[in-house]
């Protein structure tokens, strides 16, 4: 720590609160203490430490908090904020209940062979998914995917039975590859996974009942999926919502909890460039991605889709909105980099930073650059949080890539 002191007059401030403004450094952490001082022959003992953070943490793997389909970052009802990322071997979990000021030691979950997804229950628990591979003899590649929650007593416990399995004949020195990151969504007292099945080009979903031996019903959604990874939603209203990209275009399916029935629904206002991003209310569904318009002038860029629940269907025929034609899309048909941090928030990629816009009056309006490191910052998620008048922006992004960070921007 610095030991230099710095003093602000008590003049400095209005309503008993005296402000301190400091030059700070990109991508570094903080740590301050206090005291009062008078006249030169009085003052308190120091305070306790106190540490504002801009790194979060640092891993080697280049898709810390990838991708936009699997959830990184979730805020219970009690305003708890939970945030995971993936280091390629482990899956590391913390939280903070200051709103994003401190966040709690990371936690190491479990090991993993692909990127992890989280999400919390009714009772604010956080639920973690992740995919492991092992050879029951040597002629067999099992492929699983697995179910933790964090416990009462801080621990995390793994689920004794598996949410998805699958068994390969002969040899798979590239297994883990085989495993695509999951999508997952809790609704009620169930969890549901949507991933590309292994070594098959199917959407599936496994659904299974949280609190018990975890038997999973597998359901084939569609085939002729691409390499873009599938993102599974829950419609307030009581409905299950996936969107895929196929080699045709953009796949809705939806399903009402309690049913077993799925129905498709094609997306053809836009073609898909990127995997898509999507929020969901209640009767209402919202999308962002890169792609091209369908329609003239036929724009290339970052895109966003309201569909409504509309006479017992959702009604995809709506006008599509150009957020940005500014964006940094791969090209390789697997990653997007938009994010919904609410429903009329959106973090996205360009020019190697990230960028955030927001829908004001029917019109996006950018909003500025929140990365501005001079490296490659990517993989962009976040929340919205407080009130309508004094919303704040949770974000964090895999930056260089070798740290993960976060910013409240107020």
């Amino acid at each position: 720590m610095d030991e230099s002191y710095k003093f602000v007059s008590a003049s400095g401030g209005s309503g008993g609160v005296v402000q301190y403004n400091d030059n700070i450094e990109f991508l570094h952490n903080y740590t301050y203490k206090v005291r009062a001082y008078y006249n030169s022959q009085y003052q308190s003992d120091w305070s306790d430490t106190f540490t504002v953070m801009a790194l979060l943490a640092q891993s080697s793997y280049p898709r810390m908090s990838a991708y936009n389909t699997n959830c990184k970052i979730v805020r219970g009802y009690d305003g708890k904020i939970h945030i995971i990322y993936y280091d390629g071997i482990y899956v590391r979990y913390s939280f903070s209940t200051d709103n994003g000021t401190t966040f709690s030691p990371w936690e190491t979950v479990c090991p993993s062979d692909t990127i992890p997804a989280i999400a919390l229950d009714n009772s604010g628990t956080p639920w973690i998914i992740n995919a492991t591979h092992y050879w029951p003899n040597q002629n067999t590649c099992a492929l699983e995917y697995y179910l933790y929650h964090r416990t009462s007593q801080g621990g995390w416990q793994g689920s004794y039975d598996e949410v998805y399995r699958k068994e390969l004949t002969g040899s798979y020195p590239n297994a883990p590859a085989l495993l695509h990151p999951p999508s997952f969504v809790i609704a009620g007292d169930s969890g549901y996974v949507c991933f590309i099945e292994p070594k098959e080009s199917n959407c599936l979903v496994s659904s299974f009942p949280l609190a018990t031996s975890l038997y999973y019903n597998l359901r084939f959604l569609g085939t002729n999926s691409i390499t873009y990874h599938p993102v599974i939603s829950y419609d307030k209203a009581g409905r299950l919502v996936v969107i895929d990209i196929t080699w045709d275009g953009m796949m809705l399916y939806y399903r009402a909890i309690g049913s077993s029935t799925w129905y498709g629904i094609s997306i053809s206002t836009v073609y898909p460039l990127g995997s898509p991003a999507l929020w969901t209310g209640q009767n209402e569904l919202r999308i962002t991605l890169e792609g091209q318009d369908n329609s003239p002038p036929y724009e290339s860029g970052l895109f966003f889709l309201r569909i409504p629940w509309q006479n017992n269907t959702y009604n995809v025929n709506q006008p599509i909105e150009l957020i940005s034609a500014n964006t940094d899309y791969s090209g390789d048909g697997i990653e997007g980099y938009s994010y919904l941090a609410g429903p009329d928030v959106v973090l996205w990629k360009y020019n190697d930073d990230i960028w955030y816009a927001q829908r004001q009056g029917g019109e996006w309006i950018t909003l500025g650059n929140l990365s501005q490191s001079g490296g490659v910052s990517s993989y962009p998620q976040g929340i919205v949080f407080g009130s309508f008048l004094r919303q704040k922006l949770f974000a964090l992004w895999t930056e260089d890539p070798e740290i993960i960070i976060i910013l409240c921007v107020r």
